[in-house]
């Protein structure tokens, strides 16, 4: 009937957004993932550095005591 084929194509345009949504919300998902990432990455870069400067005054001091004794 003219209405049951009418109510497919709805059904079929609802699934196709319902698809279309899912993958608009996956790929924000991921961007926010990578994001997050990029983040993290920056800041594990920073501590590096911060134990380098920190391993570097440690030598300075170690270095200062010994000639003191």
């Amino acid at each position: 009937s003219k209405q049951h084929e009418h109510f497919s194509k709805l059904e079929r345009d609802h699934g196709f957004l319902t698809i279309k949504q899912q993958h608009a919300n996956l790929k924000g998902k991921l961007q926010a993932l990578e994001e997050m990432i990029l983040q993290l990455a920056d800041e594990l870069q920073y501590h590096k550095k911060e134990v380098q400067v920190l391993r570097s005054e440690k030598e300075t001091l170690e270095s200062v005591l010994t000639m003191k004794t």
